[in-house]
């Protein structure tokens, strides 16, 4: 029979070697943090988002993206754009070479004058005084002017001056500047696009909804959301059409239109629509 302090040995040894083992066990590791959508909230890392009966998640979309040609041709004299700029309808974005536009036009000039002299000799011969040329009466000047080549030459005029008009490129409306193509002392050709504009004032919301919930919307309703960038923040919009078919993941796409304009807001960003 072991003694007492053998005893109470063994029984510390024991213990020991428990609590050893418990020290000695690897913490459980947290599992990564995954983005988790609820009814009431959508989380995504640390940052939550909390709405009210969120229905479906989407993209802020441009209604609008075109590209901006030249429609005529020349080096590019000036043009100072980025990606991303915003600008202005009708602001000046970028100039084209016009010298050799200019040369022709000062050449018409010219010609014109000299069938102008034309018109007034013509007049003259016809019996009319050289104070009374501005008194004729308008079908007989539109006569001795088609005659003498003058109307036909005003036409080459007024042409070559909508010409050089096109050499300076302007902004068809407010929007952003994105894909540039082209820079400085580059050739622009006819129907090639120098870059695109992308609408920022028109935007929409594209988002999905479970097939369940369709019922729920109708065309012209209005809408509520917030994004994940500014999530305090709730935006109007109106439902503009709801897809006709359902997708194979059990969803429906739907479109809004974004009532009025928020300079803030940006295609791609992610949205939360309420209901």
């Amino acid at each position: 029979m072991k003694s007492l302090p053998n005893i109470l040995i063994s029984l510390s040894i024991a213990a020991f070697t428990v609590c050893s083992c418990g020290q000695n066990e690897n913490p459980r590791q947290e599992e990564p943090q995954r983005a988790e959508q609820t009814e009431s909230r959508y989380k995504l890392g640390v940052n939550t988002i909390e709405v009210d009966k969120v229905a479906g998640k989407g993209k802020i979309k441009s209604l609008n993206t075109v590209p901006v040609y030249s429609i005529t041709e020349g080096v590019i004299n000036e043009i100072s754009l980025v990606e991303g700029q915003r600008v202005r309808k009708n602001e000046v974005l970028a100039v084209i070479d016009d010298s050799e536009c200019r040369v022709l036009i000062s050449e018409l000039e010219s010609e014109l004058q000299k069938k102008a002299y034309e018109v007034n000799s013509t007049l003259i011969g016809m019996g009319y005084s050289r104070e009374s040329l501005n008194s004729v009466p308008a079908g007989i000047r539109e006569s001795v002017e088609i005659m003498t080549g003058y109307t036909h030459a005003m036409v080459k005029y007024e042409n070559q001056k909508r010409m050089l008009e096109n050499h300076i490129i302007k902004a068809p409306f407010d929007g952003s500047i994105l894909d540039i193509k082209v820079g400085r002392m580059f050739y622009a050709h006819k129907g090639e696009p120098l870059f695109y504009l992308m609408d920022t004032d028109n935007l929409i919301v594209q988002f999905e909804v479970l097939e369940t919930m369709v019922s729920r919307y109708s065309v012209g309703m209005p809408l509520e959301f917030t994004t994940l960038s500014f999530s305090d923040r709730k935006y109007k919009a109106e439902l503009l059409s709801i897809a006709p078919n359902v997708e194979n993941t059990g969803m429906v796409v739907m479109t809004a239109r974004i009532d009025g304009r928020h300079p803030e807001l940006r295609p791609g960003m992610t949205t939360f629509i309420n209901y």
